[in-house]
Order: C-alpha cells, then structure tokens, then sequence
C-alpha cells in the first residue's frame, strides 16, 4: 500500500472510528442525492462522464477550487479519531473536553483549555458547508440538483463523503495508467503547465511517471477496496461508451445525457497522433501500478512500438 492508498485509509479509519464511538448516525439524515465523480488521477475521463451526467436540472461542479481541496480538507478532519493509528492518546478526544460535559453556568470555573462541540456537530457543521458551497449557487441559478467531479479524491474521501450524505451516488472512475501518463505528459507540454498539476499545493506536484502512477494506484487501490460502501458503479474509462456502462449508471439512479456520450469538448489533444512512452516510463509506471492495474484489467500501453 502505498502513500497515496495509507492516507485515504486513515480517512477510513478516522470515520469508522468516530462513527462507531460517538454513534454519528444517529441523527438526521438528509435528503439530499448529490452525485460524486470520483476519478483516479488526471485524463481519465472525469470530464466526459461529468458531461453525461450532465442535465437541464443536474449541475456536475468541476473540480471546484481545486487546489484549496475544500472536500479532501473535510475529510482530513477525522483522522485523528482513529486512535490505533494517530499518535494521541487513546481515548481522544477526551469527554471532558466536550462542552456537554459541562455546566455551562461554571465554564469560568472550569479547565476549558479544551473545549469542544460534540462530533455530531462537526458532521452536520462539514454537510452544511458542503449543501452551501456547491447546492446554494446551483440553487440560485434555478437547478435543483448537483454534483463534484474530482481527480485527487480516492475511495477516502468517497466513504467520507456517503457517511455526510447517505442517499448521495458515486461514479468511481479508472483509466489504464499508462494511456493516462501518456495523455497527461501531452497535455503539459501543450499547455500551461509545464512544471506539472498538483495533487496537494503547494508540496506535492506530479511531475514524472513515477509519480503519476503512485497517485494513479493510490486512488484506484482505494476505490476498489471501498467501492462496496458507495452507492453506484465503478467503471472503467474503455467502457463509456458501451451499452453496458450506461445501463449501470441508469441502474443506479443517475439519469443520463445520451447526447453527450462519445462527444470530446476542449481538448486539443488528439490520441491517435500522441508519440509513444519511453521504455523507462513504461517501466516506472509498470513498477508502481502493476498489481492494482493488472487486478483492473490493464497489462501495459494501448500503443506500443
């Protein structure tokens, strides 16, 4: 398990924990059906699957403020709960740190160098920051329902993200790594991001085969691993535009654009002129994708010498 798939398990791990001591579903649960475009890695696919679903009354946001990572940053917040793997105390947080615990009458009197909300609090707190920034201007602009589109979230953030809005639907999306690597390396050269996209800013670009396919088998390892917690499919780039993967996504409730299946929208790339990988990015990519890749059904380049 690498970097990339450790930290979406400590997302896990965080949740599970809290969500088991402080029974944090037990509270409301909200109506609300957003849909959620997980996506492993850059020039997947995310874009085209956005489109489809896409509708006259469905607003897919984009990787909204992308670098600030307003979800991921959310989700981050519970690692600490998993108290097997952090380094704080056992019992953190402490009850008497909740103001619960205390009668709010003698908070003067008290030691209350710590004073916390109940998680619950913080659970409703992240969903009503995430309904605002993403429902309210969708709202606003007359459409009732939405949705994120992401390229840095794996499954994590998706178990994060379910346990927030239970009725939500993901769309967890692969590519073959290399076709991936391949299309993002041109995609650099061609445009304005010469020194690379990042996955955290302002320490951690993506800048070399190596890399791409650390964050690629990071996302994809989780995602496979918790794909089962999530309501709607995992699929795969190659299969869009198969009769089958429509009927999935339908299966699982997300109406959809057929008008926009197959189309491509503002790239200026074009696949079939791209040159190919060197054999030392093949076998970078080979080194660090391999297990999670082969498991997908990804054996190496589509095109080769």
């Amino acid at each position: 398990m690498n970097r990339y798939a450790k930290h979406e398990e400590r997302i896990v791990w965080g949740v599970d924990s809290a969500s088991d001591r402080f029974d944090l579903m037990c509270g409301p649960v909200p109506q609300d059906e957003p849909i959620f475009i997980l996506s492993a890695g850059w020039r997947s696919g995310s874009t085209a699957v956005q489109r489809i679903l896409t509708t006259d009354n469905r607003i897919i946001w984009g990787e909204p403020f992308a670098h600030s990572a307003p979800i991921r940053s959310a989700a981050e917040a519970w690692i600490p709960f998993n108290n097997d793997e952090s380094r704080l105390p056992a019992d953190w947080p402490l009850e008497q740190f909740f103001l619960t615990s205390h009668s709010p009458s003698l908070l003067a009197e008290t030691w209350i160098a710590n004073l916390y909300p109940e998680p619950l609090e913080l659970l409703a707190a992240q969903r009503a920051y995430l309904s605002a920034l993403f429902g309210t201007p969708a709202a606003r602009a007359g459409i009732s329902k939405w949705g994120v589109k992401g390229v840095r979230m794996g499954g994590g953030v998706a178990v994060f993200l379910q346990m927030l809005f239970p009725h939500a639907r993901f769309v967890l999306l692969t590519r073959n790594p290399f076709d991936a690597f391949l299309s993002y390396r041109e995609k650099l050269r061609k445009g304005r991001n010469a020194r690379g996209w990042y996955f955290r800013f302002p320490h951690d670009p993506v800048l070399n085969a190596r890399h791409f396919g650390e964050v690629w088998a990071g996302l994809a390892s989780s995602m496979q691993r918790h794909a089962s917690r999530c309501r709607g499919p995992m699929i795969r780039y190659e299969d869009l535009t198969l009769q089958a993967t429509t009927e999935a996504l339908r299966r699982h409730g997300l109406d959809i654009n057929d008008e926009a299946i197959g189309v491509r929208v503002g790239s200026s790339i074009s696949e079939s002129s791209q040159p190919l990988l060197s054999k030392s990015e093949v076998h970078e990519l080979r080194a660090s994708t391999s297990v999670i890749a082969e498991e997908l059904g990804y054996f190496g380049p589509t095109l080769t010498e």
